[in-house]
C-alpha cells in the first residue's frame, strides 16, 4: 500500500491508472464495498488500519479491476479469523461471479484445499524434488465442514506424502 494514499485512493489506484472518470470509479468503490460488506473508513490512512485491514485493501485492490488472471501471495497473511473468513468469502464469491483464473500462493494446506479447484504442491528445492498437481473435484464452493469430511483427508493426505517422502 502508498502510505501517503488514503484507503479509498488505494483501492483505486488500478482504475486510475487507466484514466478512469472521478464518478466511475466512485461508483465501483461503492458498488465494491456493498457486494463484499466492507465496513471499515475508506477515508483513513494505511497507518491508521490494523494490518489485518491493510492486508484486505490490498485485497480489494486487486478485485476492483476485474481483471481475467488474479495473483495472490498469501492474501490471508495478515488477517486474524473473523477477517479470514471475510476473505474467503470475498475471494469465493468473486470467482463465482467471474469465473475468472486466481493463482493463490499459501502454505496453509487447509486453505488450498476448501478454496482450490486445483493444488499445485512444490517441494523445497522443485527442480530436484518435483511437483505434485492434485485436482480437488469436490463441490465448490465447499462449506467449513468440508475439513471433517473423508474426501478433505484424502486429498490432504495425497499431498502430506507428496512432502514428507
Amino acid at each position: 500500500m502508498l502510505p501517503w494514499l488514503k484507503t479509498s485512493n488505494n483501492i483505486l489506484l488500478p482504475l486510475e491508472l487507466k484514466g478512469i472518470s472521478k464518478e466511475e470509479k466512485e461508483i465501483k468503490l461503492s458498488e465494491l464495498a456493498k457486494r463484499f460488506r466492507i465496513n471499515f473508513p475508506f477515508d483513513s490512512f494505511p497507518y491508521q488500519l490494523s494490518g489485518g485491514q491493510q492486508q484486505m485493501v490490498s485485497l480489494l485492490r486487486a478485485l476492483i479491476d476485474d481483471n481475467q488472471l488474479l495473483l495472490l501471495d498469501e492474501p490471508f497473511s495478515s488477517l486474524d479469523y473473523k477477517l479470514k473468513d471475510q476473505a474467503v468469502a470475498i475471494l469465493v464469491n468473486y470467482w463465482l461471479e467471474r469465473k475468472n483464473t486466481i493463482v493463490f500462493v499459501t502454505h496453509n494446506l487447509e486453505d488450498a484445499i476448501l478454496m482450490g479447484t486445483r493444488i499445485i504442491t512444490f517441494k523445497k528445492r522443485p527442480l530436484d524434488n518435483g511437483f505434485l498437481s492434485c485436482d480437488v473435484p469436490f463441490t465448490y464452493p465447499r462449506q467449513k465442514s468440508f475439513l471433517n469430511s473423508a474426501e478433505f483427508r484424502q486429498v490432504h493426505s495425497t499431498i502430506l506424502n507428496f512432502l514428507i517422502n
